[in-house]
């Protein structure tokens, strides 16, 4: 006579070992999971590439091109701290590392601006033997004056951000003659056309409304 084979339902103690084991590496993958979160403070600058975009400064110096940058913050020199996963995945911008933010919050007060990268490049200047000077405006931007006998590259002005990457407004001599730009011009444009009217002055022209301190290389 024909029997099915009845299913062998496992002893208690099989049951326990499996669902412990089923427990232990659903903990395994949580811990993995927040061993990609990243938590950084930073400041969100615009980068002047592949039409512009808005991206965050860590202030240990980290890149980072958000995925999903809320609207609210798309603005340069707003201080945040955020949040998120790195997905590194392949993007046009080719600028620090992607990432997919899972909260944002704006934080107060600029953190101390590290000039060491801006003495560094006034210092390894090749054309800068007419002029060569450095300013911090506001405790938030460096502005750096060169100037020199270059055939092509005579003279550079230059507005930075809280990096050396981050140019806020450039205005140079080239071999196709004066160049001039800014990056948000509604902001510094003004600004930075009054610190080039006033090179000669100690506050650069920008009177009791800011901070104007030199630095020294």
């Amino acid at each position: 006579m024909f029997r099915l084979p009845l299913p062998r339902i496992p002893s208690p103690q099989v049951g326990l070992l499996l669902v412990a084991a089923i427990v232990v590496l659903g903990m395994a993958g949580c811990i993995d999971d927040q061993s990609d979160v990243v938590s950084v403070r930073g400041t969100v600058v615009f980068v002047p590439l592949e039409g512009g975009f808005h991206a965050i400064v860590g202030d240990d110096g980290s890149h980072w091109d958000p995925d999903n940058l809320p609207e609210s913050f798309a603005a340069d020199s707003v201080r945040v701290t955020f949040r998120g996963v790195p997905t590194d995945h392949p993007t046009y911008h080719q600028w620090g590392r992607t990432v997919k933010v899972l909260d944002i919050k704006r934080v107060a007060g600029p953190p101390q601006l590290n000039l060491e990268p801006f003495r560094e490049l006034a210092r390894n200047s090749d054309c800068a033997n007419a002029s060569n000077r450095l300013f911090l405006i506001d405790r938030q931007q460096v502005f750096w004056d060169r100037a020199s006998n270059c055939a092509d590259a005579a003279y550079a002005r230059v507005l930075y951000g809280r990096t050396v990457q981050h140019v806020i407004c450039d205005a140079h001599d080239s071999i196709a003659g004066p160049q001039r730009g800014c990056m948000d011009a509604g902001r510094y444009s003004d600004m930075f056309d009054t610190m080039l009217n006033h090179l000669d002055e100690k506050d650069l022209g920008l009177g009791s409304g800011h901070t104007v301190e030199p630095v020294n290389f």
